[in-house]
């Protein structure tokens, strides 16, 4: 699934963001909240869909359980 949301225009603090089911595009809307999650953020300029475009900023996490908090994603890697 996927959900895209607004950048806030001051980037010197961590940006909060809830994943809830409701928020997930799915499949299966019917399917159960999945156990754990694949975590992938992109900060996009254009806000386009689809795969990385250069100049890209992305990082992520592998393995969150769903419903888990605080979690930090650093942005790390920049597409080429």
């Amino acid at each position: 699934g996927a959900m895209k949301e607004t950048m806030p225009k001051d980037l010197s603090q961590p940006i909060p963001f809830l994943v809830t089911k409701e928020s997930l595009r799915i499949m299966n809307p019917d399917a159960p909240a999945p156990k754990s999650l694949r975590i992938k953020v992109r900060i996009d300029r254009d806000g386009v869909a689809g795969p990385d475009q250069p100049g890209d900023l992305t990082g992520g996490a592998e393995h969150v359980a769903f419903g888990q908090r605080d979690l930090q994603l650093p942005i790390n890697k920049k597409a080429q």
